[in-house]
C-alpha cells in the first residue's frame, strides 16, 4: 500500500525501484545514496539480467534489473514511472500483494533538504575566505534555466507543447531558493552571468492573445515594463494561421510598441527531423516573414540544417539548466564559437522605435553587446 517516504524507511528495508525508462534515469541519482537498492523491477523480460543504471554517474549501476515477480513482502518499492494509468496499473498490483511502495519522486522530495544542507556547507567552506575579485561589466557565462511548467491556459498553434498534447498539471519539486543562488553564484560560476527564465510554454503576441482578448493586457504588461525603465523586445512565432494577419501585426506593433516585431522560427515537433513548421516552401516561408525585417529571424534561417564543426564552449560558457533537477546541457547563445563571427544578442533583440529610441538600453545594451569567448580568453 502506498505510504509516505519516512514511514517505508523507518527500518532500513531493501528497495526495489520498479521501472527502467526516462523517469528511473531521471531520478536514480538524486535519492538517497545510503539506501539499500537490491534491484531493479521491470514487466518486460528482455530488460532482465541488465544493468539499467550503468550509463549514469550513480552508486547503482551494476545493481541488476530482474522480474517484478521477484519482489518479497518485505521490500519497499518506488515506483519509477511516469504515465498516471500505468502507475495505477502498478499501484493496485502491489496493493493487492500487500507491499508498500511509493513513487520515487518521493524519495528524491524528502532527500532534498539533506542534499542540500551537504552542499550548501561545501559552498560556504569552499567560499569563506575568497578573496577573488569580479569586474561586474564584464559577462562571464550565460545560463537559460528551464522552469519545467507545461500548462498554460491558451493553446497556440506553433507552441511544441501543443504539438504533442503535454498540457498537464505536473507536481516540481524545486531546490531552494538559497540552494539556488549558491548554484549560481559568481563565485562558483567564476564571474558575472546573464541568468535567463523560461517555461515550457510562452505568452506570445500571437492570434491567441487576439482570440481571447489578451492583446491589451500584453501590451499594458509591456508598457509597465519600459514605464520602469526595463529594456524589452518583442517577438512573434510566425505561423501559417498568422499570414491573413500579417497588415494587422504590423501596424498594430508600431503603433504599441514603435517597431516591427522579431521573429523567430518554429519547429514541428511531431515530425522525425524537427522540419520548420509551415506548408510552405523555404522561399515562399522566408519571403512571407522577410517583410518583418528582423534580425533575428535571417540569423537563424541562415542556420537552418547547418552543422558546426569550429571549436565551440557550448557548455562551458553557455548552458540550459533544468531548474527543477539542476541537469545541465549545452546551448549556444552569446557567442561561444571564436571563429563564427555571428551577431550580438543585441544585434538580433534591439529596435529602433519611430520616437528614435531603443528597445534594448542601458545596462542590457553594454550586456547584449558582448561575447562570451571575448571575455573568456
Amino acid at each position: 500500500m502506498h505510504k509516505t517516504y519516512e514511514e517505508l524507511m523507518k527500518n532500513n528495508p531493501s528497495v526495489v525501484i520498479w521501472g527502467t525508462g526516462k523517469i528511473m534515469r531521471k531520478y536514480i541519482s538524486k535519492i538517497d545514496p545510503g539506501l539499500k537498492i537490491s534491484f531493479f523491477a521491470d514487466t518486460y523480460q528482455h530488460k532482465w539480467e541488465t544493468y539499467p543504471a550503468k550509463e549514469i554517474d550513480c552508486k547503482y549501476s551494476d545493481i541488476l534489473c530482474k522480474s517484478k515477480d521477484e519482489i518479497q513482502f518485505n521490500d519497499v518499492v518506488f515506483i519509477a514511472i511516469e504515465a498516471e494509468r500505468d502507475i495505477k496499473i502498478v499501484s493496485a498490483e502491489l496493493d493487492k500483494k500487500g507491499i508498500n511502495y511509493c513513487h520515487i519522486i518521493e524519495a528524491v522530495h524528502a532527500y532534498r533538504p539533506i542534499y542540500e544542507a551537504k552542499q550548501l556547507d561545501r559552498y560556504e567552506k569552499c567560499n569563506n575566505n575568497s578573496e577573488q575579485q569580479f569586474d561586474n561589466k564584464k559577462l562571464k557565462k550565460y545560463i537559460t534555466c528551464h522552469v519545467p511548467y507545461s500548462y498554460c491556459n491558451l493553446r497556440c498553434s506553433y507552441c511544441y507543447i501543443t504539438q504533442i498534447k503535454d498540457f498537464i498539471y505536473k507536481k516540481n519539486f524545486f531546490h531552494s531558493p538559497k540552494f539556488i543562488r549558491a548554484a549560481l553564484s559568481k563565485k562558483r560560476l567564476g564571474g558575472v552571468a546573464l541568468i535567463n527564465f523560461c517555461a515550457a510554454g510562452e505568452t506570445l503576441m500571437c492570434s491567441e492573445l487576439k482570440r481571447l482578448n489578451l492583446l491589451d493586457v500584453f501590451t499594458s504588461n509591456v508598457r509597465r515594463m519600459r514605464s520602469a525603465g526595463c529594456s524589452i523586445s518583442i517577438e512573434v512565432t510566425p505561423s501559417d494561421e498568422l499570414i491573413p494577419y500579417i497588415d494587422e501585426i504590423k501596424s498594430f506593433s508600431v503603433q504599441e510598441f514603435g517597431a516591427y516585431p522579431h521573429f523567430t522560427v518554429a519547429r514541428d515537433d511531431t515530425s522525425d527531423d524537427v522540419r520548420i513548421l509551415t506548408e510552405h516552401n523555404m522561399e515562399e516561408y522566408k519571403n512571407v516573414w522577410g517583410t518583418f525585417d528582423s534580425a533575428l529571424f535571417e540569423f537563424k534561417m541562415a542556420q537552418v540544417s547547418i552543422k558546426r564543426f569550429e571549436d565551440c564552449k557550448a557548455g562551458e560558457l553557455s548552458a540550459h539548466m533544468n531548474l527543477e533537477t539542476g541537469d545541465l546541457f549545452k546551448c549556444m547563445a552569446l557567442g561561444v564559437i571564436d571563429e563564427f563571427k555571428a551577431p550580438t544578442y543585441y544585434d538580433v533583440r534591439d529596435r529602433k522605435t519611430t520616437n528614435g529610441e531603443h528597445w534594448v538600453h542601458g545596462k542590457m545594451e553594454h550586456i547584449f553587446k558582448q561575447r562570451l569567448y571575448e571575455n573568456n580568453k
